[in-house]
């Protein structure tokens, strides 16, 4: 017997109506409130010219590790923009709060004067690990703005455990890493002569 068409649109219909995907979320990283300045801040304007990630992380899908070679990406869990772009801007903010305008120039919006010091950050772990410990792990380099004299400034490093295993708790763990990178690198700037 051949099922009529109104049924059988009915009855798809129906099937399709029992489905329900999972709304996209979208986060942001944020600028850390807490952060004061500091007292000695270096005298030589310091710009942020460049923060590299490792390449699986610089999207807009949250990524997590599920194994130590297994990475999970999530399909409903966004950033709201390439996660590199968003690390590099909360650094930068968070560094401003830290060193004062006057000595964090913000690229593009400044012309580098000659005895400007420009920061590389480069970020080779920056991610939870299968075990909900978030890690991060890099070195930052500086350089003058005619691009010599590349100079290792610090290893930067940040360990916490996420406090769930959720997206929130995720984020928040990112947050926190850019503060406390963020801290290193001005303490180190400002011990420079």
């Amino acid at each position: 017997m051949k099922m009529p068409p109104v049924l059988m649109l009915m009855a798809s219909l129906s099937f399709l109506g029992c489905t329900h995907s999972t709304p996209t979320r979208y986060y942001l990283l944020s600028v850390a409130r807490e952060l004061q300045p500091l007292p000695s801040a270096s005298s030589a304007p310091v710009m942020l010219r460049q923060l590299r990630l490792p390449e699986y992380l610089d999207r807009t899908e949250i990524v997590r590790r599920r194994s130590v070679n297994e990475l999970g990406i999530s399909d409903n869990h966004l950033w709201g923009e390439k996660l590199g772009v968003a690390t590099a801007t909360t650094l930068e903010r968070n560094l401003a709060q830290l060193l004062g305008d006057k000595t964090l120039l913000f690229a593009g919006r400044h012309s580098v004067p000659a005895n400007c010091r420009c920061l590389n950050v480069v970020l080779h772990q920056f991610e939870a690990d299968a075990d909900n410990v978030f890690n991060a792990d890099g070195y930052c380099y500086l350089e003058k703005a005619n691009g010599a004299e590349l100079s290792l400034l610090l290893r930067v490093s940040h360990s916490q455990p996420l406090a769930d295993d959720s997206v929130g708790a995720l984020v928040d763990a990112y947050n926190d890493a850019l503060a406390d990178i963020a801290k290193q690198i001005a303490a180190a700037l400002t011990a420079l002569p």
